[in-house]
């Protein structure tokens, strides 16, 4: 039930293989998603500037990480 706009930003964790991603993506957000394997390789080449992949498992994704959002 959430309202989500575009421009708002969404972290996913556990984010393969990509359904979420996409629905995010297509919303118009900025989407950080964190998985040990990549999601979709369309999505990556799709929405180069609104996703961020972090590769890493979740409990070791650190705020500080430079691909990390921002406040």
């Amino acid at each position: 039930g959430a309202e989500l706009k575009a421009g708002e930003r969404a972290l996913e964790i556990g984010c393969t293989p990509g359904g979420a991603l996409y629905a995010l993506l297509r919303r118009g957000l900025q989407v950080w998603g964190v998985d040990l394997n990549a999601p979709d390789a369309r999505l990556l080449s799709q929405f180069p500037d609104r996703l961020t992949f972090i590769k890493s498992p979740m409990e070791f994704a650190l705020p500080s990480d430079p691909r990390s959002p921002r406040e």
